[in-house]
């Protein structure tokens, strides 16, 4: 026989009372958020930089931990740490030396991403030549660069976007800094596809893709069973 169903008598609930969600339910939203993070990252490297939010957004409830919520990772306990391929690097301030440099962030490019002047639909995952494993925390706080004495760090970009600019809400206000940086263009170049030039590209399209396949070899590595290869390029490999 099988085993009797629950009953509950709704009527008699006098306030919400909470339940919590088993390790294979934890277990199963790993395997989730893991394979919607692939396939928006497989989109953008396609070109389709809408994505981009959404790579913020599971990032978002893997990582980000307050007072009143803890991120995926906190809750399963997960003890395991991070590929941080990006080194600390301040961005030009001066918009035509960034665009004499040929590769406006090409100290970013210490790992799996080269940004050809914004060009999202360029891009190439290179080896990782100065990659190494940090605690989650440490690469959670890392900082990335730094733009007009700014300082961004993965925890920065990704809530502005996940909280505020598309992910998982739309605020009427933006931080200032973060407005700076993406939309009007403090730090950024142009898309030229065929030799015509398109809209402008900043650093946070390139960025939290970039990021995101840090976290996508970093799952693989600690958690193979439920976070298999989706034909992403590994960031060490040989090329």
């Amino acid at each position: 026989m099988g085993a009797r169903p629950i009953e509950i008598n709704f009527h008699k609930i006098k306030k919400t009372h909470f339940i919590p969600q088993t390790k294979d339910d934890l277990s199963n939203h790993l395997r989730k958020q893991y394979k919607f993070l692939c396939k928006s990252l497989l989109d953008i490297q396609k070109g389709d930089s809408d994505e981009i939010d959404r790579v913020a957004l599971a990032l978002r409830i893997l990582f980000h931990t307050t007072k009143r919520c803890k991120g995926l990772l906190s809750q399963i306990n997960a003890k395991i740490e991070i590929l941080d391929t990006c080194p600390k690097v301040s961005l030009p301030q001066d918009y035509d030396e960034a665009i004499s440099q040929q590769r406006l962030l090409s100290s970013f490019n210490a790992g799996m991403v080269t940004y050809t002047l914004g060009s999202i639909e360029k891009w190439k995952l290179t080896p990782s030549t100065n990659s190494s494993w940090v605690g989650l925390e440490e690469w959670w706080n890392r900082l990335l660069f730094e733009d007009n004495g700014i300082k961004f760090t993965p925890k920065e970009l990704v809530c502005c976007i996940a909280n505020t600019d598309g992910g998982a809400h739309i605020d009427p206000n933006l931080k200032s800094h973060y407005c700076y940086l993406e939309r009007t263009g403090s730090v950024g170049g142009m898309y030229f596809i065929d030799g015509k030039q398109h809209f402008p590209a900043g650093p946070v399209k390139v960025i939290l893709p970039h990021i995101g396949h840090e976290v996508v070899s970093s799952l693989k590595r600690s958690f193979p069973e439920i976070c298999p290869e989706y034909g992403l390029p590994d960031p060490n490999q040989k090329f």
